[in-house]
């Protein structure tokens, strides 16, 4: 697949709205959790096998 390069900054600048995206999902729900559980509460998070993670490629 062959994409000029305006398509692939547009596709990076994508990618990195949703990275800040899913920071700020992911920094409001630790600190929901924090603030609605009381102190020595341990929460733990595992990774799904069925959802392994994304490789990185180059574009």
């Amino acid at each position: 697949m062959c994409q000029t390069p305006s398509e692939r900054r547009r596709i990076k600048a994508i990618g990195q709205r949703e990275n800040l995206w899913m920071q700020d999902v992911d920094h409001q729900v630790s600190k929901t959790l924090v603030e609605n559980n009381p102190k020595q509460t341990l929460v733990v998070f595992e990774r799904s096998v069925s959802n392994p993670p994304l490789q990185k490629r180059k574009l």
